[in-house]
């Protein structure tokens, strides 16, 4: 079983759930699980975020198996963010699962040194 799949399963554990409790929760084939943990076939992208979303953990936590923190990242609040967090929170759970999704892949497909250089701009 992947690692990954082994967090789950704790997850699952700590929240006394069933898998197929989930699998149902989510909109999952109750065999989902099984077939997973046998090695035929993984979660998708997409239900790897649905587990980050349903127990309130990072995807790189699923992932990695650790909280990661990206020391790029700028704390600011300006009336420009604070709509776009209103924004996304008027989306339903599957389209902020989408937009986060979309926004991870933009940030890992940045360079390093242009989200340094984007972080320099913002606090200079």
């Amino acid at each position: 079983m992947s690692d990954l799949l082994e967090r789950v399963y704790r997850l699952m554990n700590k929240h006394d759930i069933k898998p197929t409790q989930l699998a149902k929760q989510l909109g999952m084939s109750t065999s989902t699980f099984t077939d997973w943990s046998k090695g035929k076939g993984s979660p998708s992208l997409k239900a790897v975020m649905q587990f980050a979303e349903y127990f309130d953990v990072s995807l790189d936590y699923l992932v990695y198996g650790k909280e990661h923190q990206n020391q790029n990242i700028v704390e600011i609040s300006n009336p420009e963010d604070d709509a776009l967090l209103e924004s996304f929170h008027r989306l339903s759970p599957e389209l902020r699962l989408k937009a986060t999704g979309y926004i991870e892949g933009m940030l890992a497909a940045m360079p390093s040194s242009a989200s340094t250089e984007d972080a320099a701009k913002l606090s200079g």
